[in-house]
């Protein structure tokens, strides 16, 4: 873990890209995107929702032929909700709103029984 929140907001900042990059391996970093939406750092909490659906989309494997898209995405609905939780409770009202944005794709990711 970097200990300095400048360097766990570049990470927020470019971690959908590296997901991209990684292509179907990028579930490899849910483990780190999940410390990351639990950052005490309202700075690193705000960088992360910058780029939440790019990131959160990179993390889906699309579907092969006769089969559902695949998405890790259950084991960080808990650290989500903290997330948006953390954000809620600052000043940031401009993350806020954009994480509420972000939060609209969830619908096209995951299950109705998933997301309740």
């Amino acid at each position: 873990t970097y200990h300095h929140h400048s360097v766990r907001r570049v990470i927020c900042s470019g971690i959908h890209e590296v997901a991209k990059l990684l292509a179907s391996d990028s579930t490899r970093l849910l483990p780190i995107y999940k410390t990351l939406l639990l950052d005490s750092s309202v700075r690193v909490q705000s960088a992360l929702v910058t780029n939440m659906s790019a990131a959160l989309f990179s993390f889906v494997t699309p579907p092969s032929k006769g089969t559902l898209p695949t998405t890790g995405l259950v084991e960080l609905i808990d650290p989500l909700l903290q997330h948006e939780a953390n954000i809620s409770k600052t000043r940031e009202w401009r993350s806020y709103t954009s994480l509420i944005e972000a939060w609209s794709d969830l619908t096209r990711i995951l299950t109705p029984e998933q997301i309740y």
